[in-house]
C-alpha cells in the first residue's frame, strides 16, 4: 500500500490501513499521513505514530540551511546509494520535510557541511517491521518529505531511494557489497598534522591513542624536519605510521604546476634525508586542505598512495578512486582519496571549550556510525585539547570498536582498492536466487568483504546450496552476509535458499 502525502484520511480509511498492517501488509508512506479528517479538521500525528511507527518530532521550516537529504549507507532500505550521499532539496513554502523518530533511521536532513550541533531526533526516513500478536509481520517505510520536493532533486538518486524502499517493502531479495569489511558498519582513522616541531611532548598523546587500541598517521613537513625526526622515529616504533604533508606549511592551491612539482620533490628529499622510512606508497595531506587538480595529478605521478581530501569533491562519505588524468602516468597501486567530511579538532577547539568539543565529537561519531560513514579525526600535533578531553574521545571510540573499524589511513586506502576489485550480481528469482561474485586481479581478497542479501522474512536463514564454501553470518533480522575473505580471483557463483527462523546455516 502506498500513501503518497495522504494528508486527509477518513476514520474508516485509517482503520483500513491499520487492518491491512495487521494482516501482514506493507506500507510506504510519504510526508504527512492522516493528520486531517475529511472535513479538514486537524487530527494530529497519532495515526503516523501508532499505525506507521513514525513519530513526528518537528520539521525543518525554521532551519533555512537544512536542505540536504543525507543517506545512511548499508541499511535494508538505502543500500543502493553510498553512505553520506547528499541529495539537495528545494524549500518551497510550507512543504518542509519532517523530522522523525521511531523504528530504524535510514536518512537525515543536514546542511551542506553535515555539521552536527546536537544529537536530536532528526531522521528523514524511518522503517521497521512489526509482528502483531499471532499475526504475520508487516513492514513500513516512511519518507519525511513530500513528492513536491522530488521535482528539483537529483532524479537518479531519488529514484534509487524509492526503488530500494519498495523492494524491501515488497520482500524482494536484493544484494550489495558492504562498504566496510565484515562485521564493521563504519570506519574511523586518526590523523595528526605537523603544526609545530615534533618532540617528546607529542608522546603522551600517542600513548593515549595506544591505550584505546588506536594507531595514528602523522603527516610531516620537510621544514625543520631534522628537529622532529627523533620523535617521529619513536612514534613509528610504537606502531604509528608517517605520511607527507609538504615541504612547508603553505597550501598548494593555485600555485603554478612547476612550483607545486618542485615543492613535492623537495618534500620527498627532505624526508629521505632524515632516514625516515615511510610505507612504499604513503599518504599525503595538504596544509590547510589547500590543494587543487594540479596537486592531485602530480601526486598520482608519484609513489603516493592516498590523499586526505575534503568533502567538496564528493557527495558521499566513503573512500573513492578518482580517474587518472590522460596526461598522468600512474604506476603502482590505484590512487585513493579519503574525504574528511566532518570538522577537525583544531576547528572545534577554536569555537568551543573542551567539554563542548568532546560533546560535539561524540555526536558526530554517533551520526557517522549510524550512517555507515568514514570519519577522519584530524588533530594538530601538540593539540590544545586537554588530556582529559582526548581521553574521553578515545574512550568513546573504543566503546564503538565492535562495529566501527578503528584503523589507519593506509589500511582504509588498501580496503578501497580491494573493494574496487569486487563485482557481483544477484540473478535467478526470489525463491531461488543465484549470487555471482567476480574478483579481479591476481591476489586473493585480504579483507573480509561482505556480500549482503536482504531476507524476505524476518529471522530467516540464508543457506548456501551450491558453490564454494564461505561463512554465512547474520547481519540483523533482515539481512545476512557471505563473508568473502581469502576468496581467490575469478568468478564465483552460489545458489541460495531462504529458510525458516533460527541460526544462520551455511555449507
Amino acid at each position: 500500500l502506498v500513501l503518497p502525502s495522504a494528508v486527509v484520511l477518513t476514520a474508516r480509511e485509517r482503520q483500513a490501513v491499520a487492518g491491512f498492517r495487521a494482516r501482514g501488509g506493507s506500507v510506504l508512506a510519504t510526508w504527512l499521513s492522516g493528520v486531517r479528517d475529511e472535513s479538514g479538521a486537524w487530527r494530529g500525528f497519532g495515526f503516523m505514530q501508532s499505525v506507521l511507527g513514525a513519530k513526528v518530532e518537528g520539521h525543518t521550516g525554521p532551519t533555512e540551511e537544512q536542505r540536504f537529504l543525507n543517506i545512511h549507507g548499508d541499511t535494508a532500505v538505502t543500500h543502493y546509494l553510498p553512505a553520506g550521499q547528499r541529495i539537495w532539496l528545494e524549500r518551497p513554502g510550507q512543504w518542509y520535510p519532517l523530522q522523525l523518530s521511531g523504528g530504524h533511521s535510514a536518512a537525515r536532513l543536514v546542511d551542506w557541511s553535515r555539521a552536527v550541533a546536537h544529537e536530536v531526533p532528526d531522521a528523514a526516513l524511518v522503517f521497521d517491521e512489526r509482528r502483531p500478536a499471532g499475526g504475520p509481520p508487516s513492514r513500513a517505510v516512511v519518507f519525511g518529505w513530500p513528492e513536491r520536493l522530488w521535482l528539483a532533486a537529483d532524479a537518479q538518486r531519488m529514484e534509487a531511494v524509492l526503488h530500494n524502499a519498495l523492494t524491501w517493502a515488497l520482500r524482494q531479495p536484493s544484494a550489495y557489497l558492504a562498504a566496510w569489511p565484515h562485521p564493521y558498519r563504519s570506519a574511523t582513522a586518526v590523523n595528526v598534522f605537523m603544526a609545530d616541531v615534533f618532540n617528546d611532548n607529542d608522546l603522551p598523546f600517542a600513548q593515549r591513542l595506544q591505550e584505546a587500541g588506536l594507531r595514528a598517521t602523522y603527516y610531516v613537513l620537510g621544514f625543520d624536519l631534522d628537529k622532529s625526526a627523533p620523535t617521529l622515529k619513536k612514534l613509528q616504533a610504537r606502531g604509528h605510521d608517517l605520511g607527507y604533508q609538504g615541504d612547508r606549511y603553505e597550501g598548494f592551491k593555485g600555485q603554478p604546476p612547476a612550483t607545486q612539482a618542485e615543492r613535492l620533490r623537495r618534500m620527498q628529499q627532505d624526508v629521505a634525508a632524515q632516514g625516515l622510512t615511510l610505507a612504499p606508497e604513503p599518504g599525503f595531506m595538504a596544509p590547510m586542505d589547500e590543494y587543487d587538480p594540479t596537486t592531485v595529478g602530480l601526486l598520482m605521478g608519484l609513489p603516493v598512495g592516498h590523499l586526505i581530501g575534503t568533502s567538496s569533491e564528493t557527495d558521499a562519505r566513503l573512500p573513492y578512486l578518482p580517474p587518472v588524468p590522460s596526461d598522468v602516468t600512474r604506476t603502482g597501486v590505484p590512487f585513493v582519496v579519503l574525504p574528511r567530511t566532518q570538522r577537525s579538532i583544531e576547528e572545534l577547539t577554536t569555537d568551543h571549550d573542551n567539554d563542548e568539543v568532546v560533546r560535539v565529537v561524540g555526536a558526530e561519531l554517533g551520526v557517522a556510525d549510524r550512517a555507515g560513514a568514514l570519519t577522519l579525526l584530524r588533530f594538530p600535533n601538540q593539540t590544545l585539547l586537554s588530556a582529559d578531553s582526548q581521553q574521553a574521545i578515545f574512550k568513546a571510540l573504543k566503546a564503538k570498536s565492535d562495529r566501527m573499524w578503528l584503523t589507519r589511513s593506509a589500511e582504509l586506502a588498501d580496503w578501497a582498492r580491494e573493494r574496487a576489485r569486487i563485482g557481483f550480481d544477484l540473478g535467478g528469482d526470489a525463491k531461488a536466487p543465484i549470487l555471482t561474485v567476480t574478483v579481479a586481479g591476481e591476489q586473493a581478497l585480504r579483507f573480509p568483504a561482505a556480500a549482503v542479501l536482504t531476507l524476505p522474512m524476518p529471522g530467516q536463514r540464508l543457506a548456501i546450496t551450491s558453490g564454494r564454501t564461505v561463512p554465512v553470518q547474520a547481519v540483523d533480522d533482515w539481512r545476512a552476509a557471505l563473508v568473502l575473505k581469502d576468496l581467490p580471483p575469478g568468478t564465483h557463483r552460489w545458489e541460495l535458499r531462504f529458510e525458516g527462523g533460527g541460526a544462520i546455516a551455511g555449507r
